[in-house]
């Protein structure tokens, strides 16, 4: 999923728009793959233009965010593959745990899955991206209401370094809130020598934004991978 508005038309389910919605998440399965989970600023939809998901509200929108932590569990090894599964098995027990919700919030606004982007829709509407950590967006504002660890501020300041970064490119607009996304697939621009090899138009950018993945993937793993198996989102 582009993150971009459809243009095809959809028949199953009209899209709502309205001020409290941030975003739409689209979970079709149990299974951990790419294609069964997409987080978008609009609704996306199939190849049968059928809508499956749930808008994201501003008023609850932190505790639908470690459903989308679940689905990007890494499987690194093959043995891991077809054995996980994303479960509710515990029911929103996980909702209680303030920490997992901050833990999740954090690396749902820094994960290049995160697909939401900001744009100017055909509608006239401007969309801005409220899941990301640049500015005073919808998800910058419920963090402060949280206090961070040191690892956590460090994940914040490389975020910041990649926006140092991405502000000096060509391509930015400083209209729009920028996830890690959509400066990765608007920003970090490159093209391919004659011997077929990249060569990046920032390569500061690139290497801020390896690092940040790098340390966002870590993160990850200590602080929100254990827990999505205590309260059976993954089993």
């Amino acid at each position: 999923m582009s993150g971009y508005e459809s243009t095809k038309k959809i028949g199953y389910k009209k899209p709502i728009i309205n001020e409290n919605i941030l975003g739409h998440i689209r979970i079709t399965s149990f299974n951990l793959d790419p294609i069964s989970m997409s987080l978008t600023r609009v609704i996306t939809h199939n190849g049968l233009t059928k809508v499956i998901g749930f808008y994201l509200r501003s008023d609850n929108f932190i505790e639908k965010l470690p459903l989308f932590a679940a689905k990007l569990f890494p499987q690194k090894n093959w043995y891991e593959r077809d054995i996980y599964f994303t479960t509710a098995d515990g029911g929103d027990s996980y909702i209680k745990d303030k920490n997992l919700l901050k833990s999740c919030l954090i690396f749902t606004c820094l994960s290049s899955r995160n697909h939401c982007r900001s744009f100017d829709g055909s509608d006239g509407r401007f969309y801005r991206n409220e899941l990301c950590l640049d500015g005073n967006t919808t998800a910058a504002e419920k963090l402060k209401s949280f206090q961070l660890s040191e690892s956590e501020k460090e994940l914040l300041t490389s975020f910041k370094e990649v926006l140092k970064e991405a502000k000096k490119t060509e391509n930015y607009n400083s209209k729009y809130t920028y996830g890690t996304y959509q400066i990765d697939n608007e920003l970090n621009t490159s093209n391919k020598d004659e011997n077929d090899t990249i060569i990046y138009d920032y390569p500061q950018l690139n290497t801020k934004l390896l690092a940040l993945k790098t340390k966002l993937n870590k993160y990850y793993e200590a602080e929100i991978q254990p827990k999505l198996f205590k309260y059976q989102l993954l089993k």
